[in-house]
């Protein structure tokens, strides 16, 4: 669904300008939205700057596999429930001790667990996403910080080595 409303998103904005090329930049969970369209309808991008990229689950994030049945399990029965088997990520995203409290002061930033039911989605958004890397064949850019263990730089070196497009660039930085 994620994907198809990308999609249906895109699909305005080339009418609103239509003979632009289109290019999309995605961050995080977007970028698996990004590469699983960009999958479906080929070509439909011109290009992609994806930054942290969560093209795969990270093996020390993934959860054993019987907390994972049990969470798929309660998000048929409590979809909005904020109790996702997920620890506090901030930590694990940045270094910089002024960038996290600067992230944390945001009026707007959801600071409780990920509802079961998007949890579940971003379980097999990345999953499918995961088992197709050499299917991609955008151009892209991606954009990872060293430090990240959530979307981990080493999945993004997956994307980038198992990709079959020709134009891509992956930086790394500290």
């Amino acid at each position: 669904r994620l994907v198809e409303d990308s999609y249906q998103y895109s699909e305005q904005l080339k009418s609103l300008y239509p003979g632009l090329k289109l290019f999309t930049f995605a961050e995080s969970m977007g970028g698996a939205v990004a590469l699983n369209l960009s999958r479906k309808y080929i070509n439909y991008y011109n290009g992609c700057v994806l930054m942290a990229p969560m093209v795969k689950i990270a093996d020390e994030m993934k959860q054993p596999a019987i907390i994972i049945k049990l969470f798929i399990l309660l998000s048929r029965y409590f979809p909005t429930l904020p109790a996702a088997p997920v620890p506090d990520l901030i930590h694990l995203t940045f270094r910089n001790q002024s960038i996290i409290n600067e992230i944390k002061s945001r009026p707007t930033r959801y600071s409780r667990k990920p509802r079961l039911l998007t949890a579940l989605t971003m379980l097999n958004t990345s999953l499918e996403l995961e088992s197709h890397l050499n299917e991609i064949s955008i151009p892209f850019l991606v954009l990872h910080g060293d430090y990240d263990r959530v979307t981990d730089c080493e999945c993004s070196k997956s994307l980038y080595n198992l990709s079959k497009s020709s134009d891509k660039q992956l930086k790394l930085y500290s």
